[in-house]
């Protein structure tokens, strides 16, 4: 009985110190090897157009964009569009996070610089005569 207690306590010792020179052998990563900078998506103002099936972004500073997005943000964008807007085809303010994908789109009639992919929407709002100023 003694030597099986024995045998188990050696045991038990060899494998905690296999597990200590295993963490000897790699040093622990530095604090700033160990940090995560979130990056946040680039945020994007202008004024979106609802026009037949289209979602056209006129960007402050220039630029317009075909936006994309899934099937629900589509039906929030179309319901708070239509909560706001006073005529068809009026401008309303929005922020929008997201990705640009540049390259020459032709829709129609429409030409667009590329498309906005939405992630998410920061501002949604009438149209007032100081958006995109410095722009």
């Amino acid at each position: 009985m003694i030597k099986w207690l024995l045998f188990a306590g050696l045991t038990v010792f060899i494998l905690s110190c296999g597990a200590n020179q295993e963490s000897a052998e790699k040093p622990s990563p530095k604090p700033e090897d160990n940090r995560m900078t979130k990056v946040a998506e680039p945020a994007y103002a202008g004024f979106l157009v609802l026009k037949d099936t289209l979602n056209i972004f006129n960007e402050c500073g220039g630029g317009t964009w075909m936006v994309n997005c899934d099937p629900e943000m589509q039906l929030y964008l179309t319901t708070r569009y239509q909560e706001i807007s006073k005529a068809p085809e009026e401008e309303i303010y929005v922020e929008f996070r997201g990705d640009k994908t540049a390259g020459t789109l032709a829709v129609g009639e429409m030409n667009f610089g590329g498309s906005l992919m939405v992630k998410s929407v920061i501002a949604f709002r009438e149209k007032r005569d100081s958006d995109c100023a410095g722009n």
